[in-house]
């Protein structure tokens, strides 16, 4: 009689438990914001939406043969702070001409809108400026 009850008591503990423990664990998980977006040469022309302490990278092939260099990035510093920037040469062993690799960290501070522009010329002229990303960036 007694290992009956116990029987018992376990089958209504596992009918009552079980529907709140399956609600609980079967719920879909939300992104968390310190997830971080990354975005390469093929996010370019696209629009990049974040909520306000969003972060997201930005990661560039450098080609910095034919002289030329990153340009400073241009977007809305009210809206986006710029917390890092790397770059990383070419491979010591690499042939001529092998690429580098730039990256921008940006986290979003304030609501609203701004293109983030990057860009590429030679320091010693005006002409050639080659545009290596242009994004539109919205922060809720």
């Amino acid at each position: 009689m007694l290992f009956l009850k116990m029987k018992l008591a376990q089958i209504v503990m596992a009918l009552l438990f079980s529907p709140a423990f399956l609600a609980i664990n079967g719920c879909p998980k939300t992104m968390s914001q310190s997830q971080t977006v990354n975005l390469t040469e093929k996010d370019s022309g696209k629009t990049l939406t974040l909520s306000k302490d969003g972060e997201f990278t930005l990661t560039l092939r450098n080609n910095t043969d034919g002289g030329y260099r990153m340009d400073k990035e241009q977007y809305d510093t009210t809206i986006l702070r710029l917390e890092k920037h790397i770059e990383i040469p070419p491979p010591a062993n690499s042939g001529l001409g092998a690429p580098g690799q730039v990256t921008w960290q940006f986290v979003a501070i304030k609501n609203g809108a701004t293109k983030l522009k990057i860009t590429a010329s030679r320091p010693w002229t005006k002409i050639g400026i080659n545009t290596m990303f242009q994004n539109t960036v919205i922060v809720k």
